[in-house]
């Protein structure tokens, strides 16, 4: 198995990976974080755009964890898609 990175959670690395993704509008800033069994969410707010919500689940510890953790939230996204959520159409294109 391949070693994996270890989660960098700092603000700035949220922030600059909202960015390189093309997310969000401009001035975007950490707005709330919330910890989970499962995940951490982190609030981000914009000067611009509504704020959003980024979910980043805690490390699984295999490979196949891993496929299955993201294969659920593709048909988490995929069906608040087809139930016309709003907030969902954005986020369902990363899937």
């Amino acid at each position: 198995m391949a070693s994996r990175q270890t989660q960098n959670l700092e603000p700035t690395s949220i922030l600059a990976a909202i960015a390189e993704l093309g997310i969000g509008g401009n001035g975007a800033f950490l707005d709330g974080e919330f910890h989970g069994g499962e995940c951490r969410i982190f609030k981000l707010s914009f000067k611009d755009h509504a704020s959003i919500a980024v979910r980043v689940p805690h490390h699984p510890s295999n490979d196949d964890d891993i496929i299955a953790i993201i294969q659920n939230e593709v048909r988490i996204l995929q069906l608040l898609e087809a139930k016309s959520f709003h907030w969902s159409r954005d986020v369902a294109a990363l899937a």
